[in-house]
């Protein structure tokens, strides 16, 4: 059809547009009601007339296009399955402006099932995800027992192993919780390595003190932060008496000297007193 010739069918009635749809319905492969709907659509617009074939078929398109991911979709929820079907089946023979809006309506119905479901679910795993950090907090404290048990034995390397699966254990849990395993783990090797003379042992320590502190920034755990500082140099203390230069030695005061940034004198004054002791003795 030429542009005329489409304007001129879109403004007849009966039996001449009827002529014309039905031959339209074809070419565009859908049905003639849903052609009458994308005639009173563009009687409706003010489309450029040179441009009425062109969004005719633009139309078509679309509805065809839609049609079909329409009835690809496959909710889980059967109500929203069912308000989808029904609107498909709506929209295949819309021939007016009310039958895209019952559509619309149908369709509204279906996302707000789905939300309902989606908000269901996520409380579902909400709840899920806190029940999983309660048993890993449960299983890390009971895995923390084990350690104990293993240093009342003096068994230092199996007590710091199950300190190491504790904190592994509440990864994205609290900082002061994660970081408090770590420094059990580091002090069970400190001690094993301090009484054994095992240096490589007392190196593993600091390693794990100095990974305990990547996780306790300062800003957000400033106790955690200052008592893995004075940890860290107890080790290093350890270590440095035992090798030759002063390097550990210097760096367990430079980590003594860091922990009395939070570990002040009118805070915690025992805690001052016990690191300054300590710094005096490196």
């Amino acid at each position: 059809l030429t542009p005329e010739q489409l304007q001129a069918a879109l403004r007849a009635a009966g039996e001449a547009q009827q002529a014309v749809v039905k031959d339209l319905s074809r070419q565009l492969n859908t049905t003639e009601e849903a052609v009458r709907g994308f005639f009173k659509i563009l009687s409706h617009s003010d489309v450029p007339l040179e441009k009425l074939p062109q969004t005719l078929t633009e139309i078509a398109q679309r509805h065809r296009d839609m049609l079909q991911r329409l009835s690809a979709l496959e909710p889980d929820d059967p109500l929203t399955k069912a308000k989808i079907d029904e609107a498909r089946r709506l929209l295949i023979h819309a021939d007016s402006a009310d039958a895209y809006d019952r559509a619309d309506v149908l369709l509204a119905e279906a996302e707000g099932w789905d939300m309902r479901g989606i908000r269901e679910a996520e409380a579902l795993e909400k709840e899920a995800r806190e029940a999983v950090q309660r048993k890993r907090r449960s299983a890390a404290a009971t895995r923390a027992e084990r350690g104990e048990l293993s240093l009342t034995r003096l068994d230092y390397l199996q007590a710091a192993q199950h300190f190491k699966t504790a904190a592994e254990l509440v990864v994205g849990d609290t900082i002061e919780l994660r970081v408090g395993y770590l420094n059990r783990y580091a002090g069970a090797l400190c001690r094993y390595g301090d009484e054994k003379g095992d240096n490589a042992v007392l190196a593993q320590a600091i390693g794990v003190y100095r990974e305990a502190l990547k996780h306790c920034p300062r800003e957000r755990a400033p106790t955690q932060w200052a008592m893995t500082q004075n940890n860290l140099a107890v080790a290093l203390t350890s270590l440095g008496e035992r090798e030759n230069g002063t390097a550990r030695l210097e760096e367990a005061v430079a980590a003594y000297r860091a922990a009395l940034q939070e570990y002040t004198r009118e805070r915690v004054p025992l805690d001052w007193a016990m690191t300054q002791n300590n710094l005096g003795t490196a």
